[in-house]
């Protein structure tokens, strides 16, 4: 179990800081252990828009808010880069996870949107290709 508390930079009052209590391991019998990108794409997607959570996932510590994550239920949300080339005027789209090697695909960048990517349709009028680094 991992808690993280989040909060106002000052550090604020204990009743302005939220705890997420976040289990290593999936529910389910997976043994594989969450990484530190996964817990930091966990927390980006917990503090981004409106979130309802049940009574059964809330609680108290120390006189903070605490919530019990569920690791199923939060999808880390996706980055969308459109880039193009001086060589040509097309431009390609390639999704990205901001969680996970965010420094190594950016790197590897120029060489990945090379890649066959398929044509995105009416999804997305910007770009003419789609290339997927999601699981890069």
């Amino acid at each position: 179990m991992v808690r993280t508390v989040v909060g106002p930079p000052s550090g604020g009052e204990p009743d302005e800081l939220t705890v997420g209590e976040t289990p290593l391991r999936a529910a389910g019998g997976n043994d594989d252990l969450a990484g530190a990108d996964d817990l930091l794409g966990m927390l980006r997607a917990l503090h981004t828009g409106t979130r309802i959570f049940s009574s059964s996932r809330m609680g108290t510590v120390m006189g903070m808010r605490l919530v019990h994550v569920d690791p199923a239920a939060v999808v880390p949300a996706g980055l969308r880069l459109y880039v193009d080339r001086e060589e040509d005027t097309t431009v390609v789209a390639a999704d990205i996870r901001p969680s996970g090697a965010l420094t190594a695909v950016l790197a590897a960048l120029p060489s990945l949107i090379g890649e066959a990517g398929v044509a995105p349709g009416d999804d997305d009028p910007h770009c003419s290709r789609l290339v997927d680094l999601t699981g890069w």
